[in-house]
């Protein structure tokens, strides 16, 4: 793939992953809308702990895995690492086998003493492990509409268990559990379909591109710490009673709707910076790092100011009147939503250009920043908030100021069919 190639693909395919991410983040509003309603706001807490973990597997292990592949595929590279990537993450995916440990030790813990959730952590992680392989093919193949076809599906299946867990209310634990990972196995099943016949990644040497996961997966991880350990806090401390761990959940989805819709202007951006940087074309990366981070930025700015004029009643109709969560409180994950999709598209251009150690380090610093804001802060949800703000904002304060240097070492020296190279 050249970079006029990966200029090609246009306004239609950026509006089909745009409106695919924003379907899957609605999906995920009415499985989180769903829970207080029809489990009550307790028990809903340990289904908000659950959907946290899958969250982070899925955001912190599997899509580093997923943007392997599409690095694989963007820069010409081989056939096997999507296969080798799906072992790593089936064998971190049975490592949440140790969730079902306790529930049938009769034993409490946040996610209560049912094994209902912790299934649900278990379905889901398999479920993404299976998924990212596919979609790493499609985006790295430029194949954004497939690739959006499969976000669409895991939205409906996720959207219509929901529905069937409204229709049979004795059932409600279990089919909410399954609309977890479900749509994302049935997802992976079709990407498979989709991919029976490709040919499109050459044979070559894949260990470089595989090392370069686990650096990938370090930037993924610590930024799902930055994101996504607060409500742990929350209900590890008991702060401001068994369902505010919930409410918190559920206010940061609401606020990190701007961050779904810029998914796929993060998907595209990694396909045409491995491209461009294949061949050392240091315009075209240092043009897209600067239109997507400023694309992406006025979009969620201008999302989450829309969000916060109607959270009175939007958080009403979504979650009932079990939510409470202060609109100070909402500003401030409005702005850390805001400043969290600026420097994950611009981590997006790093990892393109083989800097993903240097991305790596970043985000390990700003998780670490988290970390301790968090034990000094997280008493009220408003402290947690803001311990989440900092972090995002040492994070993406680290990136712009070695963004030159990064896009100034592209030199396309990385070989079209043998191995990578990253830093």
């Amino acid at each position: 793939m050249t970079t006029d190639s990966a200029q090609s693909t246009g306004v239609g395919h950026l509006s089909s992953t745009t409106l695919a991410w924003g379907a899957v983040g609605g999906s995920a509003f009415v499985l989180l809308a769903s829970g207080p309603r029809l489990l009550g706001v307790d028990i809903y807490s340990a289904l908000a702990v659950a959907w946290t973990v899958v969250t982070i597997f899925g955001m912190g292990l599997a899509i580093p895995g997923e943007q392997t592949v599409t690095r694989a595929v963007a820069g010409g590279h081989v056939r096997g690492v999507a296969g080798a990537v799906r072992t790593r993450l089936l064998a971190l995916a049975a490592l949440t086998l140790a969730f079902l440990i306790p529930p049938a030790l009769g034993s409490e813990t946040l996610l209560g003493t049912s094994a209902i959730w912790p299934a649900g952590i278990v379905f889901g992680a398999i479920g993404w492990a299976l998924v990212a392989g596919p979609r790493g093919r499609l985006t790295g193949a430029g194949r954004f509409h497939e690739y959006s076809a499969l976000l669409a599906v895991e939205a409906v299946i996720r959207i219509a268990l929901c529905l069937a867990a409204w229709l049979f209310r004795d059932q409600a634990p279990w089919l909410l559990s399954l609309a977890m990972g479900l749509p994302l196995l049935i997802a992976a099943g079709i990407g498979q379909w989709f991919l029976r016949a490709d040919a499109s990644a050459r044979k070559g040497r894949g260990s470089a591109l595989l090392a370069e996961q686990g650096a990938m997966t370090a930037v993924a991880l610590a930024a799902q710490v930055v994101l996504s350990t607060a409500p742990l806090w929350l209900a590890a401390r008991g702060v401001e009673g068994a369902a505010a761990a919930g409410a918190f959940v559920s206010a940061t989805s609401y606020m990190r709707v701007p961050s779904l819709f810029a998914g796929g202007i993060q998907a595209m951006v990694l396909s045409r910076s491995s491209a461009a940087a294949r061949i050392g074309d240091t315009a075209a990366v240092a043009g897209l790092a600067r239109r997507s981070a400023l694309l992406a930025a006025g979009v969620c700015t201008a999302v989450v100011a829309m969000l916060l004029a109607v959270s009175g009643p939007a958080l009403l109709l979504l979650y009932g009147p079990g939510i409470d969560i202060g609109w100070g409180v909402l500003v401030v994950l409005g702005a850390s939503t805001v400043i969290f999709v600026s420097g994950n598209v611009i981590t997006q251009v790093y990892l393109g250009c083989r800097r993903s150690v240097s991305a790596a380090v970043i985000w390990v610093v700003a998780a670490v920043v988290t970390t301790v804001a968090l034990a000094v802060l997280a008493t009220s949800s408003a402290g947690a908030a803001w311990a989440g703000l900092i972090g995002v904002a040492v994070g993406l304060a680290a990136l712009l100021a070695l963004l030159s240097r990064t896009v100034r070492g592209v030199s396309g020296v990385e070989p079209v069919a043998g191995g990578a190279q990253h830093g």
